[in-house]
This record gives C-alpha cells, structure tokens and sequence, in this order.
C-alpha cells in the first residue's frame, strides 16, 4: 500500500508543476502584453526633463 500513496503523491505533486507554471506563464505573458509601452522606443531623457525640469543641468 506504500508504494501506492508514492504513485499518488507523485501523481499529485506533477498535477501541482504544471498548474503552476501554466499560471506562472499565464500571469506573465498576460502583464507583458498589457504593457502600453513595450514595444515603443522612448526617448528616456525627455521624459525625465519633462517630469523634472532641473534633470540634466549641473
């Protein structure tokens, strides 16, 4: 009977990795692709001026 709860635990724990890399990659192909700006090029150093208008004078 031993070896029969390893088969069921191991049947288990192999159903508990693929849920959690199918959530895994789920969630992170999901905060990739509603990224606005991810495939955008910025220019950073306007961006910065804008926010900070002191960003780049010494």
């Amino acid at each position: 009977i031993r070896d029969d709860w390893k088969y069921i635990a191991s049947v288990i724990d192999r159903l508990q990795l693929f849920i959690f890399f199918a959530v895994t990659a789920l969630g992170t192909l999901k905060i990739l692709f509603d990224a606005p700006d991810i495939l955008k090029v910025i220019d950073q150093n306007a961006l910065l001026k804008k926010w900070d208008p002191k960003f780049g004078t010494n």
